[in-house]
């Protein structure tokens, strides 16, 4: 068991508080003594509180004492609904003074002034803008006005073209017709003289066959059953 002398406690302890100095300590940590204050002794006696005997609560005395609650315009929990009045006058806005600086009618007259100005400048503008427009139109109207004459030129000379065209067309067309018709005519005529010319040989043929080869044929039938026999043999020129 080792025992210190009073020289060793006291060297221990500085050591101890050397070594306590030497580390950090955190402000802002606990305090490591606890300080207990001690109850206060009694003192004089109090003073004597006056009141005044009780009474009856009246409406008066309630509407005088009743405290109205707490007009905010940025909080609002309980959901009051808040005249406009009240909220005015809780802003403060009354007792406000308001002042209007003098350059404030100079700088509306200026901007007044600078306003007209720019109107009328804007209204020349626009009157150039639609003198040019116009200017503008009445050469598109010139030229469409040309493109129309000369196209309205072009489509009579095409049309004059086409007519004579069609008269020649026409005039071949109808001597067509013509050749063609009097062709009809000249074949019809040729038929015709055809057909008449061969009945007329049928006729002849058969007005010169002999009696018997009609007979034969079955042409001719004989009228009278006496003359049997061919009445050219009686007739002496008729063989030259």
């Amino acid at each position: 068991m080792v025992k210190f002398t009073a020289r060793g406690e006291e060297g221990a302890t500085k050591q101890r508080v050397a070594r306590i100095d030497s580390v950090q300590i955190d402000p802002l940590a606990p305090a490591m003594h606890k300080h207990r204050k001690l109850p206060k002794g009694p003192g004089s006696p109090p003073p004597p509180m006056l009141r005044s005997p009780p009474r009856k609560l009246t409406q008066k005395d309630m509407a005088d004492w009743k405290v109205p609650p707490c007009i905010s315009n940025w909080k609002n929990s309980r959901g009051y609904t808040i005249p406009i009045h009240m909220r005015l006058a809780a802003d403060g806005r009354s007792l406000q003074h308001n002042s209007i600086n003098e350059n404030f009618a100079d700088i509306i007259d200026s901007l007044y002034i600078a306003e007209r100005q720019s109107k009328v400048e804007l209204e020349e503008r626009a009157k150039i803008q639609r003198s040019v427009d116009y200017k503008q139109y009445l050469k598109k109207e010139e030229e469409l006005r040309k493109a129309a004459l000369e196209a309205r030129e072009e489509y009579k000379k095409i049309q004059e073209e086409e007519n004579d065209e069609d008269e020649d067309e026409d005039g071949e067309a109808q001597e067509r017709e013509e050749f063609r018709y009097h062709r009809m005519r000249e074949i019809e005529r040729d038929e015709r003289m055809k057909k008449v010319g061969g009945e007329r040989k049928k006729q002849i043929k058969k007005d010169e066959r002999d009696i018997s080869e009609k007979v034969a044929l079955g042409q001719a039938q004989p009228t009278n059953q006496e003359m049997m026999y061919d009445q050219r043999l009686f007739d002496n020129a008729a063989g030259l």
